[in-house]
């Protein structure tokens, strides 16, 4: 769109922070001040860098470049009113670290002016939270497509195309001049220091009758946070407590808007198409290599991420992950996959790859029955073919079902000669043969002979460490608290442990070595066969999946003293030992493949076992093992072969496709292709449902915690009760037979009162007869006598019934 601006505009920037980003910014939006109703408004707001000072105020001779300069710093929202203020037109609001393209003012223009209820426009970004089109920075940044091709591929694939959103995106915001006059500015009582501020102004308009749209053929680059900084977070969250105050209905507004989420077919319309555009770019590479790799990962994976990363400037890579049913073809220099399933007969599937995308290297990491089936026609005569030997598969394709039978030290004597006369025309066609290690070599040599003209060549990406935050460290701290005898040593194993990686092995040695007089604390960081989360045991933590980069963080958070690998089928590499070396601890490792070689040269670091060694023997070994001085781990020196490597690969065909016969076979494989939008509106709700569910298992997680201590609690108070029921019981039978006894000395004190009353009842009588006594007397003696022997009789019964209740 190239016709004028319908009517005057004041591109407001305001600025404090971040020089590069500033310059960058102010330049780009310069290119549109050739429209002759076009104005810039630099906003100075007293920035503490004095060059973004100085280089504002070097744009300001510039005509329609016109600067406010604050004399003291008033935060964004001021900033901006001011600039309004200033301005009588139209205005959009463009952060200092957002960069445009092309005609993007027209079209942003044009998008506020589709309707005339419309208050605002947005473009869309690589970041501006529901403007947002995923992944699609890394298409520009990486230097694959530009910045401006991409706002491009937006104008032309969503020309004039719109959606209602409940809310603008600040970073880049349209604002008519009639929508400011209905409204009014910017709210700086409650949102002076910025975030949520163009929010309430939407919410304002709304309730005026007034709307916002997104503007889908406009693209615009949005670093974020620049100026903000570490507060951003903060900020953040009291904006939005304010923001709710003064709208409630503002969240169910955009969760009703995400639910519909209109946008996202335009936002994946432009992904796609720019996707599409780079696989083209790479494709017409100097230097390209296709990689063959399973989809099951493994070290072959890590083997390629990392080749990609030591050879991105000089080679475009692309990866074929293929199984017996799938089919993806991957741009590993943006990290795009193509679904090929549907090409599932070979010759098309070859056709594709080796006609219509022209590939001229093949880098084979896999073979498969499905891989020699598609690749057997191919004729590597005119293409470049390159193997990497990744471990024993090559010998037999089923060489792990029976890991049990095999003789590690004899491993060539289990090869399938079937298997190998089926791969031997792909291993004599190849240019060169890569092995990850001299242990690997010499093993095929004895296969192979002319396996000694490979190369040893294992690209080893070095390993960025990251700290744990606040919250994973104090987890691992209740975990150690619940789980680990502080007085034991602790031993790491690492990474995913199957059966051939020694988790038979290491089962066995930790059952030796833990339980009430165990020696070690155990912690797997990583999952097992049996394992595949986080669990906790007396003395056993599993971590389950962890980050690479993490690894130096955990293993010291834990307090681990040494880093075990179980004893399994030899390692050809071993990247989990790269990760380990990335932190300063000792390891121990069975002399068996590509371990003792790599840590041979580690004195004082390394410690290793012979291969036949029992668990007893690792269990010993460890128990008595003293740290000592420790050498850093060797670098990886692979720049020579990789050199050799990129310069055999051949050059891109010259049957390339053109951009027309490109298009063409775009559209013929977006036939094959699964439209992506209710795969990822199902991807949002899993997601959901994940977190969902990782909450609810933390929460069960603390209720297990919980009922273990109420377990352990309940077992300490049941030890309680038992004893003191015995002691109660043994005292209870004591005093029964006290009792008892009492009451047989109350029952004779008793037969003798009785007997007493019948002699006074006699001796009454006889005396009754001899004394010659008044009626009334003997009637009040007798009287008298009976009250007392009532009396007594009373005392007696109580005083036996109290008796008998004790």
């Amino acid at each position: 769109m190239n016709e004028a601006l319908r009517c005057t505009v004041d591109v407001i920037i305001p600025v404090y922070r971040g020089f590069d980003e500033t310059v960058a910014c102010v330049e780009a939006a310069k290119q549109g001040l050739s429209l002759s109703n076009a104005n810039i408004i630099l906003v100075d707001d007293c920035s503490p860098e004095p060059e973004i000072s100085a280089y504002l105020k070097e744009q300001s001779v510039l005509d329609r470049i016109h600067l406010i300069v604050n004399e003291e710093n008033l935060g964004f929202v001021a900033s901006v009113n001011k600039a309004m203020a200033f301005s009588r037109d139209d205005v959009v609001l463009l952060n200092s670290d957002a960069i445009v393209s092309n005609d993007w003012l027209q079209r942003l223009q044009a998008a506020a002016y589709k309707s005339g209820t419309t208050a605002t426009a947005t473009p869309l970004s690589n970041n501006a939270t529901i403007c947002s089109v995923p992944s699609i920075a890394s298409l520009y940044e990486d230097g694959i497509l530009s910045l401006a091709e991409v706002d491009r591929l937006a104008a032309d694939v969503n020309s004039g195309m719109t959606v209602d959103i409940p809310t603008a995106v600040g970073f880049c915001m349209y604002i008519k001049r009639s929508a400011l006059e209905h409204v009014g500015y910017f709210d700086e009582e409650h949102f002076g220091r910025g975030y949520g501020e163009e929010n309430d102004f939407c919410m304002r308009c709304m309730a005026s009758g007034l709307k916002h749209v997104m503007a889908m053929d406009v693209f615009v680059h949005h670093e974020g946070e620049v100026s903000f900084s570490s507060e951003s977070e903060e900020r953040k969250q009291k904006a939005e407590q304010i923001l709710l105050s003064l709208h409630p209905t503002y969240t169910d507004l955009l969760k009703d808007y995400l639910a519909k989420n209109e946008a996202e077919r335009y936002q994946l319309k432009l992904l796609t198409e720019a996707q599409w555009q780079s696989l083209y770019k790479n494709l017409s590479a100097e230097k390209s290599v296709l990689h063959i790799l399973g989809l099951d990962g493994g070290g072959s994976f890590k083997y390629v991420q990392s080749l990609v990363e030591e050879s991105r400037e000089r080679v475009k890579h692309f990866a074929l992950l293929i199984d017996e049913q799938h089919c993806y073809l991957q741009d590993l220099n943006s990290f795009v996959f193509y679904n090929l399933s549907a090409f599932s007969a070979k010759e098309n599937l070859a056709d594709l790859l080796f006609e219509k995308l022209a590939f001229n290297n093949v880098h084979l990491h896999r073979f498969s029955p499905r891989i020699l089936d598609v690749f057997s026609p191919v004729d590597f005569s005119r293409i470049g073919l390159y193997i990497t030997y990744h471990d024993i598969s090559f010998l037999k394709s089923d060489i792990f079902s029976d890991i049990n039978n095999i003789d590690f030290k004899q491993i060539e004597d289990h090869r399938s000669q079937e298997w190998i006369d089926a791969c031997e025309p792909f291993r004599q066609s190849a240019k060169l043969i890569f092995f990850p290690s001299e242990y690997l070599k010499t093993l095929y040599a004895r296969v192979f002979a002319d396996a000694d003209n490979g190369y040893v060549f294992c690209p080893d990406r070095a390993l960025t460490p990251k700290p744990l935050n606040a919250e994973e460290a104090e987890e691992i701290e209740r975990l150690l608290d619940q789980a680990f005898d502080t007085e034991k040593k602790t031993i790491a194993v690492v990474g995913a442990l199957g059966k051939h990686k020694g988790f038979d092995y290491f089962e066995a040695l930790r059952e030796l070595t833990t339980g009430e007089n165990g020696g070690f604390n155990w912690l797997h960081i990583g999952y097992s066969d049996k394992i595949s989360g986080q669990s906790v045991q007396p003395n056993y933590i599993v971590t389950g999946a962890y980050e690479a980069e993490s690894l130096p963080a955990l293993l010291s958070h834990y307090q681990v003293d040494i880093v075990y690998f179980p004893l399994g089928v030899p390692e050809s590499y071993c990247y989990a030992l790269s990760d380990v070396l990335a932190s300063p601890l000792p390891v121990l490792v069975h002399g068996l493949g590509a371990l003792e070689e790599r840590v041979e040269k580690l004195y004082g670091r390394a410690h290793i076992l012979p291969a036949e060694a029992s668990c007893d023997e690792v269990a010993d070994y460890l128990l008595n093992f003293v740290p000592s001085e420790r050498k850093n781990a060797p670098k990886n020196h692979n720049s020579k072969v990789l050199d050799v490597y990129i310069e055999e690969l051949q050059m891109s065909s010259p049957n390339a496709p053109s951009p027309e016969d490109f298009h063409a076979l775009q559209e013929h494989m977006q036939q094959y292709s699964v439209d992506q939008l209710p795969y990822r509106t199902e991807l949002r709700r899993l997601s959901e449902v994940e977190s969902y569910l990782e909450g609810q298992l933390m929460i069960a997680q603390k209720e297990i915690d919980s009922l273990d201590r109420l377990a352990e609690e309940r077992k300490h108070w049941a030890e309680s009760i038992e004893k003191n029921h015995k002691q109660w019981q043994e005292k209870l039978e004591g005093d029964l037979a006290s009792q008892e006894k009492m009451i047989g000395e109350l029952v004779e004190t008793k037969a003798i009162l009785d007997r007493r009353e019948v002699e006074l009842q006699n001796e009454i009588a006889a005396k009754t007869e001899a004394l010659e006594i008044t009626a009334a007397e003997l009637h009040r003696a007798q009287f008298s006598l009976k009250h007392i022997l009532t009396n007594l009789k009373s005392y007696l019964i109580r005083y036996i019934k109290e008796r008998l209740k004790l």
